[in-house]
């Protein structure tokens, strides 16, 4: 009853909501044209994926959605980290949790990635599964949160990485292609980005310039990477279901959205 104001019973600082946090990043960035600038780039990174992907037998649809969404995914979380470290925040301060599995890895978990990955109106799901729809998939919130719940359960277990596809659809774990793949989507996303600066007529050395300069916006990336998989799905959608299409992007990109940092240095 006379506790300070903004403290807690332990007498420790009540976090942030990490919702309000991440919308006041992502507040820093949204401008008039952001969301064509994003697709722009997706589009980009959509056409380096299937040249990068494919060989003489073509290239698997599910394999792009797969690969896109496991670094998409880790891409809902890995700009929280690291703002956070810049603003010399703990993830707990904005409300997240941090589990070490049976398995000895570290999992995250919280309000704040879960707002880039499924909760955002321009949120990677989100994007997806509009996507998805406007090609007749039956995607539904219920969908989102009973994954949810299925990988919650498996957290710290041999099986955490293990998709729920038919055979004929199966693809690689999220984590491979998170590893094989994440220097390649940054690389394109990098490339596309500053070819739009230079055909702006904007002036800029990229022997000299930091490598965050090179990309965009971190909390951009995410929704970079969607409409990447929007483009996926709207080429796809006749060779497999997009239905299937958003089941694949839906398992990949949450597993890997609750893989800390520390998952890459093993």
């Amino acid at each position: 009853m006379f506790g300070r104001k903004g403290l807690g019973t332990a007498g420790q600082k009540q976090p942030q909501d990490g919702r309000a946090w991440v919308d006041g990043q992502l507040a820093k960035y949204d401008r008039p044209g952001s969301m064509e600038f994003a697709q722009h780039i997706g589009l980009k990174l959509f056409d380096a994926s299937y040249h990068a992907m494919k060989d003489d037998r073509g290239v698997r649809i599910e394999a792009i959605v797969a690969m896109l969404s496991s670094v998409g995914g880790y891409l809902c979380l890995l700009p929280i980290l690291k703002q956070l470290k810049a603003e010399g925040l703990n993830p707990a301060d904005i409300g997240m949790v941090t589990i070490r599995g049976n398995d000895g890895r570290i999992y995250q978990f919280g309000d704040a990635p879960n707002r880039l990955l499924c909760e955002h109106p321009m949120s990677l799901i989100s994007l997806v599964f509009g996507a998805a729809h406007a090609h007749g998939a039956a995607v539904s919130l219920e969908m989102v949160n009973q994954e949810m719940s299925f990988i919650a359960s498996r957290v710290g277990t041999d099986d955490y990485m293990s998709l729920d596809l038919p055979p004929a659809h199966q693809v690689d774990a999220p984590d491979a292609w998170l590893r094989h793949f994440l220097p390649f989507v940054l690389d394109s996303i990098s490339a596309a980005y500053l070819a739009d600066l230079q055909r702006q007529g904007m002036p800029i050395d990229v022997d000299t310039m930091p490598a965050d300069a090179k990309l965009p916006p971190p909390f951009m990336l995410a929704r970079i990477v969607a409409f990447a998989i929007q483009q996926a799905i709207d080429v796809g959608h006749q060779a497999l279901d997009a239905t299937m299409l958003a089941r694949i992007s839906m398992q990949c990109a949450m597993r890997t959205a609750k893989v800390d940092t520390s998952w890459l240095d093993a």
